[in-house]
C-alpha cells in the first residue's frame, strides 16, 4: 500500500512538474507567435507603403496636358482672341521598353484610370465642330476643334477629379471665353 501511494505521488509530482514545463512552454509559443504576428503586422505596412510610393513614382512617368493650340490652359478661366482653335487634351508616358512584366505592370500602374483617358473629359459645350486624335512615340492626343466662333462664346469643360488632380487645377470645369 505505501508503495502504491509513494508511486501515486510520485506520478503527482512529475504531472505538476511537466504540467508547469508545459506552461512555461505554451508561454513560450504564444510569446513567439505574438512577436511574429507583430513583425507580419509591420512588413504589411511596409509594404502597402512601398506599393503607395511605386504608384506614386509611376504617375509621375505621365503627364496629361489640356491647351489651347501650343498654349497650355493653367487655369480655369481662359479668354482668347482666336475664333478657331483645337482643345488638345494630351499624354506624355514614358518611352520605356522592357521584358521585366512586374516592372512594366508598375509602370502602367500610373496611368490614368479607364480604358482611354479622354473618358475624363466629362462634357465639353457646346460639342466641337470636329473631333481628332494623334498618336506618336510618347504622346498621344485628343484634338477637340472649334470653327466661327463669335466673341462671347464660351466653352465649357467638366473633367473628372482624377484628371483635375493629374492636370494640378483646383476646379473640375474650365471655362475658355473668346474676346
Amino acid at each position: 500500500m505505501k508503495k502504491k501511494i509513494g508511486v501515486l505521488i510520485f506520478f503527482l509530482v512529475i504531472s505538476v512538474m511537466l504540467s508547469a514545463c508545459t506552461d512555461d512552454n505554451e508561454d513560450v509559443e504564444n510569446a513567439k507567435v505574438e512577436d511574429l504576428e507583430e513583425r507580419i503586422y509591420e512588413l504589411e505596412n511596409k509594404n502597402e507603403e512601398y506599393e503607395k510610393n511605386q504608384k506614386e513614382l509611376a504617375k509621375g512617368l505621365f503627364r496629361y496636358e489640356l491647351s489651347i493650340g501650343d498654349e497650355e490652359i493653367l487655369n480655369s478661366e481662359i479668354t482668347t482672341d482666336k475664333k478657331e482653335f483645337s482643345i488638345i487634351l494630351s499624354e506624355r508616358y514614358p518611352n520605356i521598353t522592357t521584358q521585366n512584366e512586374k516592372l512594366n505592370e508598375i509602370i502602367r500602374s500610373g496611368k490614368i484610370s479607364g480604358n482611354h483617358y479622354n473618358e475624363h473629359i466629362k462634357s465639353l459645350t457646346p460639342k466641337p465642330n470636329e473631333e481628332t486624335m494623334t498618336d506618336g512615340t510618347i504622346v498621344t492626343a485628343f484634338h477637340y476643334i472649334y470653327k466661327d466662333l463669335k466673341v462671347g462664346d464660351t466653352i465649357k469643360i467638366e473633367i473628372t477629379d482624377e484628371l483635375k488632380e493629374r492636370l494640378g487645377f483646383n476646379s473640375n470645369t474650365v471655362e475658355i471665353t473668346v474676346e
